[in-house]
């Protein structure tokens, strides 16, 4: 008699997708972090740029302006509204803040921000800072 010894065993499978799913259990929640800290990339970029455009409004008019009347282009955002108010600590100056729009985004509840001020101070909640180096 012929045995057909073909395929796998059980024994076999089941170790194979014990591995597996050992390894996307790993996997899995280091693509989540590595995931928002992409989405987070995006505010000290544009933080900046807003503060450089702020800084070449206010030497060329002597004045600080609003988030639309300055040059610059922001892009829609999913995860991130942005905006500039004035800087009630300062007679003349201004914050400009990036708050999160999606509750969940890395552990934030929803409306924790990050922002720079007029004279280059950058603050932000922990939460939301810890997926980014270039912000303190």
């Amino acid at each position: 008699m012929k045995r057909n010894n073909k395929g796998f065993t059980l024994v076999e499978l089941i170790v194979a997708i014990i591995i597996v799913g050992i390894l996307a259990s790993v996997a899995i929640p280091r693509f989540t972090v590595y995931s928002y800290k992409a989405r987070a990339s995006e505010y000290p970029t544009l933080l900046m740029q807003i503060y450089a455009a702020e800084e070449s409004f206010v030497a060329e008019v002597g004045k600080y302006a609003a988030l639309e009347e300055l040059d610059i282009s922001i892009p829609e955002s999913k995860w991130f509204k942005y905006s500039v108010a004035p800087n009630p600590s300062w007679n003349e100056g201004f914050i400009a803040t990036a708050t999160v729009l999606e509750p969940g985004f890395g552990g934030c509840k929803g409306g924790e921000s990050a922002s720079i001020d007029q004279s280059g101070a950058k603050k932000g909640d922990k939460n939301l800072i810890k997926y980014t180096k270039n912000w303190p």
